[in-house]
């Protein structure tokens, strides 16, 4: 028996809170979603076991407009209509606020065609990627600054690679040569 909408909300923890792909996320750092035709989520999975009250049960059969902001629903459902994305799977960031911050999440989106070819279901595969883009901006941050430091010092760097014996300079020690 197929559940819709009213029953998934129906079985909520009394008194609990109202949950939502943002409880979802915050609770999980991988998960896949199957989203049908008309735009319902018939499928959740993910590696992490979660207490009694799964919030992933609770989204079963929920539309997925309900759970998304407008902009971030569009970019998957756009890409759940069209033909030629059939089989072809794109990734999209999503940045997702929460009470104790921001995290981000890479989605990849498959669109799945029936037996004639036209698009039946959307998987999305999501991955919390918050902290691969923290590190990123962290070393940004410090590539920057060495950068700064170099050009105030007169000096520079360089770096050699012990296998391959090939040295690199950094372009201040370049400047600070010439």
């Amino acid at each position: 028996m197929a559940a819709n909408a009213a029953d998934v909300r129906e079985t909520a923890p009394p008194g609990g809170p109202p949950f939502s792909l943002e409880s979802l996320l915050q609770a999980l750092r991988e998960f896949a979603i199957a989203v049908d035709r008309d735009g319902f989520i018939r499928t959740i999975w993910s590696p992490i076991l979660l207490h009694s009250h799964d919030p992933k049960a609770l989204l079963l059969g929920r539309p997925l407009g309900e759970v998304l902001d407008q902009q971030t629903y569009d970019r998957f459902t756009d890409l759940s209509r069209r033909p030629d994305d059939v089989g072809r799977s794109r990734t999209i960031e999503c940045t997702v606020g929460f009470a104790d911050g921001v995290r981000c999440f890479a989605v990849r989106a498959l669109t799945v065609a029936n037996g004639t070819g036209e698009p039946e279901a959307l998987w999305l595969l999501a991955f919390d990627i918050s902290h691969r883009k923290r590190a990123m901006e962290d070393l940004q941050k410090s590539e920057t600054l060495l950068v700064q430091a170099e050009e105030l010092a007169n000096i520079g760097s360089f770096e050699v690679n012990l296998e391959t014996k090939e040295v690199v300079w950094s372009p201040q020690l370049c400047r600070a040569l010439q």
